[in-house]
């Protein structure tokens, strides 16, 4: 008999047991209470308790490796998972008896849940009179633990202490449920008076736009969260710093927190932080709040007024997201692919210089056109003074209804014609130069031809053509009287800085991920789509089509070889290709059958949004979304600040985002944290990091949420 005790197990060297027959039919575990015996054909392999997860461990390497048991059959016997049988298995090859050492001792000591902290914790919240449910709540926020408010209960039975049992037809169980563990990797405090090393140092820099765009100010004091929770990983502010943190490091979805260096980036948001799923749950409880509708519109109104530019100017666009799911989802345009797909389609608003400043969720993917209805309301609830605004946009809003509900709200447009016919080209000579000086000081030209203006019932249009460097002449049209044509043009010109956005957050900042697998009602919205027996009748006349076209061709081909040979006249060869003849009428008799079909299907029809279709949730994604956003907005005005300073515009973006991952030191103070960045590798790149850390202190924006200072500096 082989004995294995974890408290010897360092003197133990694993070596091979030969068993004769060894196979699976012949292997037993027997229990008696606490001892576990390893029988094979009835003699005892060994013997060792239920806690000793070494010598399990043991015991299960020596019957795979040596006795040529199946991991399958060993997962059976020990009752244990596949999976974890074969982990002991791979630690023991390539870490020897440590490896299987090192893991059964880290199991025994997080057996322990209720810890004598939390068992304090309990005796005196249960003095203080506070319930089960309450205790269980405390204990989650406090201690990171999600314990039961039923195992509280039988923990203070067993303890002795519980009195009176409030509720004498409950029936108690005597084992604990099984608790779900939160993550526990995250750290519990930030270390303060010593210097630490950092690999996120140098993205304490984005405090500063955190602190000009007033992000967190406006969630901490609108959305209402329990006392408990603040300062624990609950916080809304810690949540929503971990969200902004992540998406900086370009970490684009929650799953991707996994990759995070736990104590590093926990000193970066100030504590102890949530990843992967309990993120979710975080963020949810966020999007629930009753308040939630009007703080991310208090947010919105913030960055209208932070990003004004005066010039009363707005772009718009949808971006649509594909979803490769089952559930029934909306389709919707995607114009990358230029087919119709199920997906979901965000509305973002920017301004001149492409800053994001308002989005929505568009659940049931409708047109631009449409959404500019959304849209317009969604800025009526910010109490946005709309009279004189002008908003740009493409193809996609070009309806005839939304222009005349503009012209309703007093407010302008600029986007391309659409349906424009060939003949009413311009002639050449007709366009004139103009020239526009653009914010940074160039000179643009552009070929314009602008046509008499008409009057509509939604105003008076004007119609400028331009004629672009490859001939091609683009019509544009406008309700804006008081622009110059020139700068209308320009002003549409712009309108791909929305496209670089899209371009540049997808990629950086995955905002097509999916955020969640749950699903809503969809809303109450009859819409219209193509009718689904008239599209099966087009795909039989497509078929028939093509056989009356191969049936013909054949018949054509026969024609023309009697016509070479000359042996016989048209109505003979006719009458010898009788079967072929019947053939060719009979399709021609169903394609004439199916087109009288079609002719009395409509081409449409209606049918309520909510009566097939689900909805992802939209709530989770509108903050995840919105952050993403104000991401890229800090991004850009810190882009802004180092353009001042460095000699090559088209290399601050990179420049910035190296700087946020540049390692470091950090040291935490009552009233101030000290970042020392390591150098950046280019002279030219240290001295334009000096100075912007410079201008953003003297503009007091390095300041942390808590009211700290931020002191920023290089190493030498």
């Amino acid at each position: 008999m082989h004995l294995a005790n974890s408290e010897k197990s360092e003197k133990i060297e694993l070596s091979q047991l030969e068993f004769p027959g060894m196979d699976a039919e012949s292997l037993q575990i027997l229990r008696d209470g606490n001892r576990i015996g390893v029988f094979n054909r009835g003699a005892c392999c060994g013997i060792f308790s239920d806690e000793d997860n070494f010598s399990r461990n043991y015991f299960l390497v020596q019957l795979h490796v040596f006795g040529r048991v199946k991991l399958k059959e060993l997962a059976s016997l020990f009752g244990m998972g596949y999976q974890q049988c074969s982990n002991i298995v791979a630690r023991f090859k390539s870490s020897g008896i440590d490896g299987i050492r090192d893991e059964s001792e880290r199991r025994i000591g997080t057996r322990r849940i209720i810890t004598p902290v939390i068992g304090e914790f309990i005796f005196k919240s249960r003095r203080e009179g506070k319930t089960y449910d309450e205790i269980s709540r405390g204990i989650r926020f406090r201690f990171r633990k999600n314990v039961k408010a039923q195992s509280v209960r039988v923990w203070m039975c067993r303890q002795g202490k519980q009195g009176v049992v409030e509720n004498k037809d409950t029936q108690i169980s005597m084992d604990l449920f099984g608790e779900e563990k939160e993550d526990e990797s995250a750290v519990t405090s930030v270390t303060f008076g010593e210097w630490q090393s950092n690999s996120y140092a140098g993205s304490f820099v984005l405090y500063a736009m955190l602190e000009r765009s007033g992000f967190l100010k406006i969630f901490e004091g609108n959305i209402d969260q329990d006392e408990v929770k603040r300062g624990t990983r609950w916080d809304v502010r810690r949540v929503l710093l971990t969200l902004f943190f992540m998406h900086a490091l370009r970490m684009k979805s929650v799953e991707q927190s996994k990759h995070l260096m736990v104590r590093d980036f926990a000193e970066v948001v100030g504590g102890d932080f949530f990843r992967l799923q309990w993120l979710r749950y975080a963020v949810d409880e966020i999007v629930e709040d009753s308040n939630f509708d009007r703080t991310i519109n208090a947010f919105y109104k913030r960055l209208m007024d932070l990003t004004d530019l005066g010039d009363k100017i707005f772009y718009t666009d949808g971006h649509f997201s594909s979803y490769y799911g089952k559930r029934p989802i909306p389709k919707g345009y995607d114009p990358r692919r230029q087919i119709g797909m199920r997906g979901r389609n965000t509305v973002y608003l920017h301004n001149s210089n492409g800053e994001n400043v308002y989005l929505f969720e568009s659940p049931a993917n409708t047109s631009l056109s449409n959404d500019i209805e959304d849209l317009v309301a969604g800025l009526e609830k910010l109490q946005l003074d709309l009279k004189g605004r002008t908003i740009a946009f493409d193809r996609g809003g070009y309806s005839a209804k939304c222009f005349r509900f503009l012209r309703v709200k007093k407010m302008y447009f600029i986007t391309y014609l659409k349906n424009r016919k060939t003949e009413r080209l311009v002639e050449l000579e007709k366009f004139q130069i103009h020239k526009v000086e653009t914010e940074d000081g160039e000179t643009i030209e552009y070929k314009i031809y602008e046509k008499e203006s008409r009057e509509t019932k939604y105003g008076k249009v004007r119609t400028i053509i331009l004629l672009s460097e490859d001939g091609r002449q683009i019509p544009i049209v406008s309700t804006n009287p008081y622009l110059k044509e020139e700068e209308i043009v320009y002003r549409l010109d712009r309108r791909w800085r929305e496209e670089n956005c899209f371009k540049y957050m997808i990629e950086h900042f995955g905002i097509d991920l999916l955020t969640t697998y749950k699903t809503e009602e969809a809303p109450d919205k009859v819409i219209e789509r193509a009718h689904p027996q008239r599209k099966f009748i087009n795909q039989s006349i497509t078929q028939k089509k093509n056989e009356l076209g191969s049936l013909q061709a054949e018949l054509a081909e026969k024609m023309r070889k009697r016509a070479e040979n000359g042996d016989s006249t048209i109505k003979e060869f006719l009458n010898t290709e009788n079967e072929l003849n019947l053939k060719i009428k009979n399709v021609q008799v169903d394609l004439d059958y199916l087109k009288r079909q079609r002719e009395a299907t409509p081409t449409k029809e209606k049918k309520n949004l909510r009566e097939d279709h689900v909805i992802i949730r939209e709530k989770r994604r509108l903050l995840i979304n919105a952050v993403k956003a104000l991401n890229y907005n800090a991004e850009k005005w810190l882009q802004k600040i180092f353009k001042e300073f460095h000699v090559k515009d088209d290399e601050t973006l990179s420049l910035i985002r190296s700087v946020f991952r540049q390692k470091g030191q950090v040291l935490q103070e009552p009233d101030m944290v000290r970042v020392k960045i390591e150098p950046l590798d280019i002279g030219s790149m240290r001295s334009t990091l000096d100075r912007a850390l410079e201008s953003l202190n003297k503009n007091g924006l390095l300041r942390l949420p808590d009211g700290r200072t931020l002191c920023i500096t290089q190493t030498r």
